[in-house]
């Protein structure tokens, strides 16, 4: 099963605001639908992508190789438009 292009959305803009909530109104979804995504993701990856912490989150190992790629992805599709 291959990652959706809104659960690499939602990680990536949980990884750069480190917050589920500022995530999803960057994204205009409900806190919900990042939390639904992330868990999927990393259900598929078989790990942990964030450490939830009162205030934020941290990521872990893998999630900071991911959003190295992934954060590059979203830019360049932006640029692309």
């Amino acid at each position: 099963m291959k990652s959706s292009p809104a659960q690499l959305t939602a990680f990536t803009q949980a990884a750069r605001s480190r917050s589920f909530s500022q995530a999803a109104r960057a994204l205009g979804v409900t806190q919900s639908a990042i939390t639904q995504n992330i868990a999927a993701l990393e259900k598929r990856m078989g790990q942990q992508l964030f450490i939830r912490r009162r205030r934020g989150l941290e990521l872990t190992r893998a999630a900071e190789e991911l959003f190295e790629i992934t954060d590059r992805m979203i830019t360049l599709a932006h640029l692309a438009e």
